[in-house]
C-alpha cells in the first residue's frame, strides 16, 4: 500500500507542477500582449495585431467608392448625382511581387443616378449598370506576361533607310 500511495502522490505533485508550468508559461506569453495594448491603450489608437492585419490585407473584394465619370467616359453635357457610386472591386496583396489581384468572377450591378443636363436643363432617373467584382485572385501582372512573350533576336538587326530607293 505504501508504494501506491506515493506512486500516487509523485504523480499528483508531477500534475501540479505541469499545471504551475502551464499557468506560468500562459502568463508569460500574455503579459507582453497587455503591456502593448496598455501602452498604447493610452494613446486612444486602436491596435490591430498581425493576425487580423494578415487577413485583412489578403487579395479580396472590397467596397470602394467608384467615379460615375471613370466608368462612363465622355458624358460631358451630363451631370450625375451622386457622382460617386459603392463598387465591389479587387483590392489587398498578393504574396508575390510578381503577382497581382484581379477579378476572379463579375457581375453587373444596375444603380438609379440622377442625370442632369444643365444645357437642356432637365433631370431625369436614369438606370446605369456597373461592373462588380464578386471574388479575386492573385495572378501573374501583365507586364510581367508581356515580357515572358517578348524574345530577343540574336544578331544585330538590320535597319531600313527611310526615303531612299534603288533608283537613287
Amino acid at each position: 500500500m505504501c508504494a501506491v500511495d506515493g506512486q500516487r502522490l509523485r504523480f499528483t505533485f508531477n500534475m501540479k507542477r505541469f499545471i504551475r508550468v502551464s499557468q506560468l508559461t500562459v502568463i508569460l506569453l500574455y503579459i507582453p500582449l497587455v503591456q502593448v495594448l496598455t501602452i498604447l491603450g493610452n494613446s486612444h489608437s486602436k491596435v490591430m495585431l498581425f493576425p487580423e492585419a494578415w487577413g485583412r490585407s489578403q487579395c479580396r473584394s472590397l467596397e470602394r467608392m467608384v467615379e460615375v465619370e471613370q466608368e462612363y467616359p465622355g458624358g460631358v453635357e451630363h451631370i450625375y448625382s451622386p457622382g460617386c457610386v459603392p463598387l465591389l472591386r479587387c483590392s489587398g496583396c498578393c504574396n508575390d511581387d510578381k503577382l497581382s489581384c484581379f477579378p476572379a468572377s463579375t457581375h453587373n450591378i444596375s444603380i438609379q443616378l440622377l442625370r442632369i443636363t444643365p444645357a437642356v436643363r432637365s433631370r431625369e432617373y436614369v438606370l446605369l449598370s456597373f461592373l462588380e467584382h464578386q471574388s479575386c485572385e492573385c495572378r501573374p501582372r501583365r507586364h510581367h506576361l508581356r515580357n515572358q512573350h517578348r524574345r530577343r533576336r540574336k544578331g544585330k538587326r538590320r535597319r531600313r533607310r527611310r526615303g531612299r530607293t534603288d533608283e537613287d
